[in-house]
């Protein structure tokens, strides 16, 4: 199965398509296995070596896009920079006649990872820690390379199926990734009129339009750490906007609530990846990578998914074995194994080098019998006379004493009841909603700070634009207080977000 285009989490057959049957440079298609809003990826095929592809092709409608075209050579510039076995490997680029580009990829076998967790469920905490850790060392090898990916999330993270039944992960999709850190490790968004990623795993910085770095990325680890402890997101609401906006100003969830048995190490590093501020975060994946081993070490989180052949020191294979990480780092219970794996012999081996000891043994044994016999007969053994035992007087048993007599004192006078006196009331300011006219006013005054902010030659966010047409609408129709004062936490909220950068 190859990994799925970005929207969508399946794969579909497309009969009528007139590229299966031609050839793509030197790869022959032979079926189209998934499709997504952007483009079509089929399965393909070099004839002479026999060779499995996947080819990626943006949809006709998408030729002329020149932002979709850029993303797709793009994403293999980015991919080809870092070069790491847990990222696919894209190895071929090309342009159809009607002028479509394409890219060649590795065909992997398995599923995303938001497929995998729908199939599995929640998973067990060992295979949790075990995912974590599997997905920092890609994240490592691209932030050293200078690339963010801006759109980690499930279902751009492949679980990869070996032929002997491994499980490793394959990091998908560089179409959004940023390339170009700069000195404080950041580097500017497209646009900030524009806001690029999944609303579900964006952190805030991105969702501001301002400066990404790699801890972008992991507020994302952490935000599919909070859901693979969980079974749940951090933030959810009905419309993508009001998630972002929780992403910004909404109070960090506490794994625990939902998982108790989250360890608080882990519950611990998950609200510092969640923190809003990306300077508050690990600062890199391989701290995070780090924290992650030493929370499996003191939960012996490895399972053992794999035995040790008790003669020869040999690992067997199991069924199902550990997801593998990209530094080979083995389950736990195996770390202090193999140490001592070269020190197991076989029992035959062991037999073979026995007999030398009992020869030396039995030689030892003739050299001390000769050497008593030896020894001159006339010397005789001196009798030993028993000394009878001194006299003990007999112990003198003491007298108890007569205990004295017990005086009874009478009980003490009750004490006086006090009646408590009552608490003091404490008179608390009410909070008063603002009236109707005001939240218009409110309304008004944002649409002028939003297009004051707004660069020259570039338009508003259409999404807060959006926003703000809703907003005004409510601000005519809400009549209780109660409502009114949440639309005033709404407005509030829109300010952080889109005009506070």
């Amino acid at each position: 199965m190859v990994p799925p285009m970005r929207g969508t989490n399946s794969t579909q057959t497309i009969t009528t398509d007139p590229l299966i049957g031609t050839r793509l440079g030197e790869y022959d298609v032979l079926e189209a296995v998934g499709e997504g809003g952007m483009g079509v990826v089929y399965r393909g095929v070099q004839p002479v070596i026999k060779k499995r592809v996947a080819i990626k092709v943006l949809k006709p409608n998408m030729a002329g896009d020149a932002t979709q075209v850029r993303r797709l050579a793009d994403e293999a510039v980015a991919v080809n920079s870092i070069r790491h076995r847990n990222i696919i490997d894209i190895f071929s680029f090309g342009m159809l006649p009607d002028g479509r580009p394409y890219i060649v990829m590795e065909f992997l076998e398995g599923q995303p990872l938001d497929a995998y967790l729908n199939a599995h469920g929640r998973l067990p905490l060992a295979e949790t820690i075990s995912l974590l850790i599997a997905m920092c060392a890609p994240l490592a090898a691209a932030h050293r390379a200078g690339v963010i990916h801006r759109d980690l999330k499930p279902s751009n993270i492949f679980v990869c199926l070996s032929a002997d039944g491994e499980r490793y992960l394959k990091l998908l999709d560089f179409g959004l990734a940023k390339k170009g850190l700069s000195l404080d490790g950041t580097t500017e968004q497209t646009s900030r009129a524009q806001v690029t990623g999944t609303p579900n795993y964006m952190a805030p910085e991105q969702a501001r339009g301002q400066n990404v770095s790699g801890r972008t990325d992991l507020y994302a680890l952490g935000v599919i750490a909070y859901e693979l402890v969980t079974g749940e997101l951090p933030y959810s609401a009905p419309a993508p906007m009001e998630v972002l906006m929780q992403h910004v100003s909404s109070p960090i969830p506490q794994a625990r609530v939902l998982a108790p048995e989250c360890p608080e190490a882990l519950e611990g590093l998950i609200s510092r990846l969640l923190e809003k501020h990306s300077e508050d975060r690990p600062q890199t994946a391989e701290e995070v990578r780090a924290e992650l081993i030493v929370i499996a070490r003191m939960l012996d989180a490895s399972p053992s998914y794999e035995a040790m052949d008790p003669v020869s020191g040999e690992y067997v294979s199991r069924a199902y074995k550990p997801l593998m990480t990209p530094d080979g780092l083995k389950p736990l219970s195996q770390m202090s194994v193999d140490l001592h794996a070269a020190t197991f012999v076989s029992q035959r081996a062991l037999k073979e080098r026995r007999w030398p000891y009992v020869a030396g043994l039995v030689a030892v044994c003739l050299v001390l019998i000769a050497a008593i016999f030896s020894v001159s007969g006339e010397e005789r053994v001196k009798p030993v006379v028993a000394t009878p035992a001194p006299k003990v007087d007999p112990p003198v048993v003491p007298v108890a004493p007569v205990p004295a007599p017990v005086v009874i004192a009478p009980p003490p006078a009750p004490a006086p009841v006090v009646e408590p006196t009552p608490p003091t009331k404490v008179v608390r300011a009410v909070k008063t909603p603002p009236t109707a006219p005001e939240l218009k006013k409110r309304v008004a005054a944002l649409e002028t700070a939003l297009a004051r902010a707004t660069p020259e030659g570039e338009d508003p966010d259409p999404s807060a634009l959006t926003l703000l047409r809703k907003y005004k609408v409510e601000a005519t129709m809400l009549n209780t207080a109660e409502d009114r004062q949440r639309l005033a936490d709404s407005l509030k909220a829109f300010e952080q977000t889109f005009l506070r950068r």
